[in-house]
């Protein structure tokens, strides 16, 4: 039989792990996106420090495994409209093209760089979350709900936001279903807090993500834009 100092000792246990497990519990945070290096998507750039000034839009367009890239930009940012393109699916030479200009509506007038390419070399796009990053709860960004992440490098605070387990049906809006199965969609990524005089916060805004091979014309130079020979 227990004595009544040894059922004290018991319940103080029992109450300690108890709470122990509430504790757990409640710092418990989802696993960590994965979101693939194939994909198709549109971004925009917002300046936080001068009160919410968009500075730039993209349209992004990337496959590894098929060796070709495209972006496409219009804005302040990029000083009037920009397109970069690379190809190593071309044989037997790829080729860089980056054509810009300061009128993004007369893509004719741009100047046009063309050079011959050998190969293409793909480092990692997305920005992968550092070991000292925490977990900061569900927030609606860009009118979805999503989980965010917060970290520090470097001196500045940076911050992530990401649903996991979408489907082609939930990202676009579509009544298409999960053609795509399940797979984790960027939402946000942002600059929070820098200490550096002259630098601005940011965040950008990831929009009609897919993780899929895009077909090869979408990568294609507007032929507006005439670029030299390699």
């Amino acid at each position: 039989m227990l004595t009544v100092q040894a059922m004290k000792s018991v319940l103080t246990l029992l109450l300690s792990l108890f709470v122990v497990g509430h504790v757990n519990a409640g710092r418990h945070h989802p696993r960590r996106p994965v979101f693939s290096e194939t994909f198709s998507c549109r971004t925009v750039e917002i300046d936080d420090t001068t009160n919410g000034t968009t500075t730039v839009e993209q349209v992004l367009l990337r496959d590894p495994t098929a060796q070709r890239s495209y972006m496409a930009a219009n804005g302040t940012l990029v000083q009037g409209g920009l397109i970069e393109t690379m190809r190593c699916d071309i044989k037997p030479m790829g080729f860089a093209i980056v054509a810009g200009g300061p009128d993004p509506a007369n893509r004719s007038s741009w100047q046009c760089t063309n050079s011959s390419l050998s190969e293409c070399s793909w480092s990692p796009f997305w920005t992968i979350l550092p070991a000292n990053a925490t977990y900061s709860g569900k927030e609606t960004i860009d009118g979805r709900l999503s989980d965010k992440w917060e970290y520090w490098l470097s001196g500045e605070k940076w911050a992530q936001w990401s649903t996991l387990g979408s489907t082609l049906g939930s990202t676009l809006g579509s009544t298409l279903g999960p053609t795509l199965g399940s797979f984790d969609v960027p939402v946000a990524f942002a600059k929070t807090y820098t200490p550096v005089p002259g630098y601005h916060r940011w965040h950008l805004i990831v929009r009609e993500f897919l993780p899929t091979a895009p077909n090869a014309t979408a990568f294609d130079v507007d032929p507006r834009v005439r670029c030299p020979p390699a």
